[in-house]
C-alpha cells in the first residue's frame, strides 16, 4: 500500500463525512455548501489516484454547486442547458461502453433536480442516483465508490423520513 493511496482513502472518508453532513440540512445553500466540500475531497481523492473521469466529474460537480449555490431560488435555465450540455460531452470523452452512461444519467437527474431546487426533490434524486452509482461502482470494482454510495443512500432516506415525510396524528 502507498502513500498515495492511503491520502486519497483519507480525503474519500473526509469527503463523505461531508457529504454525509450535506444530507442533514434543510435549506439548499447549506446543502450546496456542504457537497462543494465534500465534491473537492472527492476530486482531490481521484488525484491521488490518477483517475482521471472522477476528477473530471467531481470537479465539475463543485463548479455546478457553486453556480447553482448563487442563486436564492432558480439560476436561470439556460445555465441548466449549460452544465448538461457540458457534463454529457465529459461523460462521452470517457466513454467506456453502456455501463458508463449510468453517471450521466445520475448527474444529468441529479443537476435537473438542484435546478429545479425542491430540497425534497433533491434528496429523492439523490437516492436515485446513488443506485445508478451502485451499480456502476459494482460493475468497475470500485469498492470504495459502492461504501460511499451505499452511505450516500442511507443518509438521504434518513433525511426523507426527518424533512419530507408526511406527519400523521394518532
Amino acid at each position: 500500500m502507498n502513500t498515495s493511496f492511503v491520502i486519497a482513502q483519507l480525503l474519500g472518508i473526509i469527503g463523505l463525512a461531508f457529504l454525509v453532513f450535506s444530507w442533514q440540512k434543510n435549506n439548499k445553500k447549506s446543502l450546496l455548501s456542504y457537497q462543494i466540500l465534500s465534491g473537492s475531497f472527492f476530486a482531490l481523492q481521484y488525484v491521488f489516484l490518477n483517475a482521471y473521469a472522477g476528477i473530471i466529474v467531481h470537479a465539475f460537480s463543485v463548479i455546478r454547486n457553486i453556480i447553482f449555490a448563487r442563486y436564492p431560488k432558480r439560476p436561470p435555465f439556460y445555465m441548466l442547458l449549460i452544465i448538461l450540455l457540458i457534463v454529457t460531452l465529459l461523460s462521452f470523452l470517457t466513454y467506456q461502453g453502456w455501463i458508463s452512461l449510468l453517471p450521466l444519467i445520475a448527474s444529468i437527474l441529479y443537476s435537473s433536480a438542484l435546478w429545479y431546487g425542491n430540497l425534497k426533490g433533491i434528496r429523492i434524486t439523490n437516492i436515485i442516483s446513488d443506485i445508478l452509482g451502485i451499480v456502476y461502482n459494482v460493475y468497475v470494482y470500485a469498492f470504495v465508490g459502492i461504501f460511499i454510495s451505499v452511505v450516500d443512500f442511507l443518509s438521504s432516506l434518513i433525511a426523507v423520513y426527518r424533512f419530507d415525510r408526511k406527519k400523521t396524528s394518532l
